[in-house]
Order: structure tokens, then sequence, then C-alpha cells
């Protein structure tokens, strides 16, 4: 049954890679790959394939802690790397929490095969750093997003996004011909959004 499901979702993307484009199509089954990159259709075949494998290896070696400890972190490895040599998805950001994600787990997995009683202690730093490498790159997507938004908005006024060295005039308001800080001119201000 673990093995069912991916092979019978993998079978089903293949016989239909050719139409994975029209829109009736797209509309049923485009959460499958979507938000993927095309040559990588197949990848979410991949992810369920690689979760039924790791746990697999967690219970074959139930037994023996060590061993199933350095069998995931060599499973865990192998997903990191081959991960970092597809880089599947669409954004890059999606790309980069995956790559922190899959890093985070190869580490915890190491720490507890490696150091056993004080692996509890390199847990927690390890999600610690996680959690905040994740908050950087939500802030860094957050500032992309916004400022994708601010330029959408200043075209669809029919001007144009400012320059770099704009930026930091349009919050003073000292630009050529005004006079009083703080305020654009009206030209400009027509141009905004708000």
């Amino acid at each position: 049954l673990c093995v069912t499901f991916p092979v019978a979702l993998f079978a089903f993307l293949w016989r239909n890679r050719s139409i994975l484009v029209l829109p009736s199509f797209h509309a049923k089954y485009g959460i499958l790959y979507e938000h993927l990159k095309p040559p990588m259709w197949w990848w979410q075949v991949w992810m369920i394939g690689r979760r039924t494998i790791l746990i697999g290896l967690a219970v074959a070696f139930s037994h023996d802690h060590p061993t199933r400890m350095a069998a995931l972190s060599i499973g865990f490895l192998v997903v990191f790397l081959v991960h970092l040599a597809a880089k599947p998805f669409n954004r890059k950001a999606d790309n980069a929490l995956e790559t922190l994600s899959l890093c985070t787990l190869s580490i915890v997995a190491f720490s507890q095969a490696s150091f056993g009683h004080i692996s509890l202690w390199v847990t927690i730093v390890v999600i610690g750093v996680g959690i905040l490498l994740g908050v950087a790159a939500v802030q860094g997507l957050v500032h992309r997003v916004v400022r994708r938004l601010w330029r959408m908005c200043v075209n669809s006024q029919g001007g144009k996004p400012p320059e770099e060295d704009e930026w930091s005039s349009i919050n003073d308001g000292e630009r050529e011909g005004d006079t009083t800080p703080g305020i654009l001119p009206l030209a400009q201000q027509k141009r905004m959004c708000w």
C-alpha cells in the first residue's frame, strides 16, 4: 500500500505529461505540479517516496537506536543532496526553505547518531538556528513582495517605479522643484496608489 500510491501517481503523471499545461487538466490536477519547474513534474512523487523510505528505515532499525539514527542520517543526507542538485520549486524562497528544512533534519539525525546523551542540546540549538534562518528568509520574502506590490501599484497608475537612489528622497520629499520638506510634488502624488 505504501508503494502503490506513489507508483500510481507517477504512472498517472507520466501518462499525461504532454497535457499538464492544458487549462482543463491543470484545473483538476495542477495542485500536484504547479509549484514545480516544468521538467520536475514528478517531484511530488519523489517527496512521497522519500518519506516512505525514511519511515521504512526508522521501522527496520527500530530495535537498534544507533544503527537507526545512522541509517536516517545517511538517508536525510542523500535527500538533502538530491534537493540541492535539483532545486525543483519555481520560487527561490521555496527552494531555500526546503533546503533549510532538510539541512536541519540531517543535522538533528546526525547529532542523535553521534552524540547520544547531548543530542537534546544540539537539537535545541539546531532548531533555534533554523527558526532564526527561517524568520530571516521570510523577512526577505516579505520585503520582495512589498517591493513588487509597490512597483505594480505605481505601474498601474501610469508612472514608473522610483530608481534605487530615489527611495530615500520619496520619504523625505526632497525632490527637484520641491521646497517643502516631507511633501511630494503634485505630479508624483498622482502617480502613487494611496
